[in-house]
């Protein structure tokens, strides 16, 4: 039977430098956060979506999946967070 391939030196199987297990990116909550902070506040934000496209409004809700942004002419947006490269804060 074939042995299992022996860890290349620097990798450390999803370990940190000191040994400790990485959380999964998702367990942080920071996204939440940022999320539900923005919601609460009410601040304008810039969405780039990964086509390129960029969008300006509000967030009105989010869940796992999706970001619903309200835009300037008050139309409803619903954003899938995969199709999203990234949100600044204005």
């Amino acid at each position: 039977m074939p042995r299992p391939p022996r860890p290349r030196p620097n990798d450390r199987g999803g370990r940190s430098q000191h040994g400790r297990r990485k959380p999964p990116q998702a367990a942080t909550g920071e996204e939440r956060r940022f999320l539900y902070g923005r919601l609460k506040s009410g601040g304008r934000l810039a969405v780039e979506m990964t086509d390129g496209s960029r969008t300006l409004g509000v967030i009105r809700a989010f869940s796992e999946e999706t970001i619903e942004l309200q835009t300037d002419d008050q139309s409803g947006l619903l954003l899938h967070k995969s199709q999203i490269r990234y949100i600044e804060e204005l």
